[in-house]
C-alpha cells in the first residue's frame, strides 16, 4: 500500500515537471515572437537575412489596428457626417448669355467653379443652356437660394449621400498603406542580400500600387464632399408666349408685337438663305460656268442647225 501511495507521488511529481517546463519554452517562443532580435519582415512567404515573416506581419497588422482607432475625423456616434451634395434646377429665363455670364461671376464669388457649360437651340427661337456648378459644401445652401433668384423656377431636385463610413475607411486604409510603405523602404535600407532585395521591391511596388488607386479613390470622394455640384438648365422664353398680351392690352399693341414677331421670323429666314448661298459660292461659281457654257453651245448648234435647214429651202426649185 505504501509503494503504490509513493509511486502515483512520484508520476504526479514528473507530470508537475512537466508542464513547468513546457510552460517555460511557450513564454520563451512568446517573447522571440513578441521581441524580435533582428528587423521583421515583409510578405507570407519572404524571408530576409534568416529571420521570419510571421512575426513582422502580425506587428504590422497590430499598428494598422491601432493606427486605424487614431484617424483623424473617425469620431464616434455623433461626430462629424460627410455628406456628398446634388441638386438640378430649371429656370427660364430672358436672356441665355447674360444669365449664364451672371451665375458664372456669382459662383466665382462664392469660391466655386463652373465644371462645364453648354448652349444649344430648342426651336429658331428659344435656346436652352446647361451649366455644371461645383461650390464649396459650406455655401451650398446660399448658392440655391441665389440661383432661384435668377429666373422663374421651373423645377428643383435636390439629393445628399452619406459617404461618413467610406471616407474615414479610405483614410484609414491610405494611412496604413503608407505606414507600411515606410517599414519596407527601411527593411529594403538594411537588406544585403540579392533575392532579399527584390522580393522586398516588389511588396513595395504591390503596396505602392495599391496606395495610388486608394489616394485617386479619395481625391475623388473628398472632392464630392468639399465641392457640392448643383446642375442648371436655362430655357429662355417662348416668344410666342410672350407675344400674348394680358387682358388690359389693347388690340393695337398685341398686334404690333405680332406683327414684330413675324417680321423677325422672316428676316431670320431671309438670312439664314443668304448665308446658305453666300458658304455655297464654292461649289456655285463652277456650276454657273459650266451651266453657261451649255447653253451657248446648245443656241449655237440651234443656229446652226436652222442656217443649214434654210439654205435647204432656198437651193431647193
Amino acid at each position: 500500500m505504501v509503494k503504490s501511495v509513493c509511486f502515483l507521488v512520484f508520476i504526479l511529481f514528473l507530470a508537475l515537471v512537466a508542464g513547468c517546463a513546457s510552460s517555460g519554452s511557450m513564454d520563451a517562443v512568446d517573447a522571440v515572437a513578441e521581441f524580435p532580435a533582428a528587423a521583421p519582415e515583409v510578405g507570407r512567404d519572404m524571408a530576409v537575412s534568416g529571420y521570419s515573416m510571421a512575426s513582422s506581419a502580425n506587428q504590422i497588422a497590430s499598428e494598422e489596428t491601432e493606427m486605424r482607432g487614431n484617424i483623424p475625423g473617425e469620431t464616434a456616434a455623433g461626430g462629424r457626417r460627410y455628406l456628398a451634395q446634388r441638386s438640378s434646377l430649371t429656370l427660364e429665363i430672358a436672356d441665355l448669355e447674360e444669365t449664364a455670364e451672371s451665375i458664372r461671376a456669382g459662383v466665382e464669388q462664392m469660391g466655386g467653379y463652373v465644371a462645364s457649360l453648354n448652349f444649344y437651340d430648342l426651336t429658331r427661337e428659344r435656346r436652352r443652356g446647361q451649366i455644371s456648378l461645383r461650390v464649396p459644401e459650406g455655401k451650398y445652401t446660399q448658392a440655391m437660394l441665389w440661383l432661384q433668384e435668377q429666373g422663374e423656377v421651373k423645377s428643383i431636385e435636390e439629393s445628399a449621400e452619406d459617404v461618413t463610413m467610406q471616407y474615414i475607411d479610405l483614410e484609414a486604409r491610405i494611412a496604413n498603406l503608407q505606414a507600411q510603405e515606410q517599414r519596407i523602404r527601411e527593411l529594403l535600407e538594411k537588406a544585403t542580400d540579392i533575392e532579399d532585395i527584390l522580393q522586398i521591391e516588389k511588396e513595395l511596388t504591390r503596396i505602392r500600387g495599391d496606395l495610388e488607386s486608394m489616394q485617386g479613390e479619395f481625391k475623388y470622394l473628398r472632392e464630392r464632399v468639399t465641392f457640392s455640384s448643383i446642375d442648371v438648365y436655362l430655357e429662355e422664353e417662348d416668344p410666342r408666349e410672350s407675344a400674348v398680351v394680358d387682358e388690359f392690352s389693347t388690340f393695337g399693341e398685341e398686334l404690333a408685337k405680332r406683327f414684330s414677331l413675324n417680321t423677325n421670323r422672316v428676316l431670320k429666314g431671309v438670312t439664314g438663305l443668304l448665308l446658305f448661298l453666300l458658304s455655297s459660292l464654292p461649289l456655285l461659281v463652277p456650276l454657273i460656268i459650266l451651266g453657261f457654257i451649255l447653253w451657248r453651245t446648245s443656241i449655237y448648234f440651234k443656229r446652226k442647225k436652222k442656217s443649214r435647214e434654210e439654205e435647204k429651202k432656198s437651193a431647193a426649185p
